[in-house]
């Protein structure tokens, strides 16, 4: 969110009298995520690795949990937990979450040259987290109920 007051404060404008919102924020950005953000900077463009950091950059409790009083919500509930995650092989899913993002885009605009570098650079550097026919990793999640 660009403006995350702004986006909280219209969070609360939509919610009928009592209602609720619920919100899951991943972060910090788990060593997974980072491999890939800095390949994505370094090989096709710091504009896409920035889309990686955001996805985590709301992500603490203190925050979250004043940005909700702040938007008018009266009771807000914070907690965080980490989560152990299992995800496909790394070729797989490298792609299924490029494929699943609005980096797509960017991704296709360059050579095919410049993707299989990117490819061959992260499943690489990722090759420690395999296990299971797939790969683990952990991630902090913070979940926050705000009632209206």
């Amino acid at each position: 969110m660009a403006n995350k007051p702004a986006a909280v404060t219209e969070l609360h404008r939509v919610l009928t009298p009592g209602g609720r919102a619920l919100v899951t924020l991943p972060g910090p950005e788990p060593d997974l995520f980072s491999i890939m953000g800095d390949a994505l900077s370094r090989r096709i463009g710091p504009e896409l690795a920035a889309f990686v950091r955001t996805v985590f950059s709301l992500h603490d409790e203190v925050e979250m949990r004043k940005l909700l009083e702040e938007a008018g919500f009266g009771r807000v509930e914070v907690e965080a937990a980490t989560a152990r995650l299992h995800v496909p092989e790394p070729r797989d899913f490298l792609w299924q979450y490029i494929n699943s993002t609005p980096m797509i885009g960017g991704v296709m605009k360059v050579d095919e040259a410049t993707r299989t570098a990117f490819e061959r650079e992260v499943t690489a550097k990722w090759q420690p987290f395999r296990a299971n026919g797939g790969m683990n990793f952990e991630v902090r999640m913070t979940t926050a109920v705000g009632w209206a």
